[in-house]
């Protein structure tokens, strides 16, 4: 079984497993911590772009 799997499902203690295990990430506007594919992969990606917020959902 993968570490990954274990991961839990509120942002809050996913970001505290993923400190804990040492694990890099960073956070989205909403605060959902997102792990960069190149962990994964050895391919480089792309920063992450700058989202603009929906003010049409609003």
């Amino acid at each position: 079984m993968s570490k990954l799997a274990a991961l839990p499902k509120y942002a809050s203690h996913q970001r505290k497993w993923l400190m804990e295990n040492g694990l890099p990430f960073y956070t989205n506007r909403s605060g959902k911590p997102i792990v960069s594919r190149e962990l994964f992969t050895c391919n480089k990606t792309l920063p992450p772009r700058e989202v603009e917020p929906n003010f049409g959902a609003i």
